[in-house]
């Protein structure tokens, strides 16, 4: 975790690119009418992630903490809207 920390505050931010990366592959899976609407309208999800996921990392809680919570929040969403 403290590696990822560490790519997100380099020069090139390549955590921060590699994460935004990622969750755009998730929201093509998820929920593709969104993606194409956002790629068709030329906008990048990092206008929308980015500063929320440098923020993320600043929070005083440890990175173990937070990540297992968003896990947890995840999960729960993916149970709830099945249902």
């Amino acid at each position: 975790m403290v590696k990822q920390r560490q790519d997100y505050y380099n020069d090139r931010m390549s955590g921060l690119r590699r994460d935004t990366k990622v969750l755009q592959w998730i929201l093509g899976v998820e929920c593709p009418q969104v993606a194409r609407v956002l790629k068709n309208l030329d906008v990048g999800l990092d206008l929308f992630i980015g500063k929320w996921l440098l923020c993320w990392f600043v929070e005083t809680l440890p990175l173990e903490v937070s990540f297992d919570e968003l896990i947890k929040v995840v999960l729960f969403y993916k149970e709830e809207s099945s249902n």
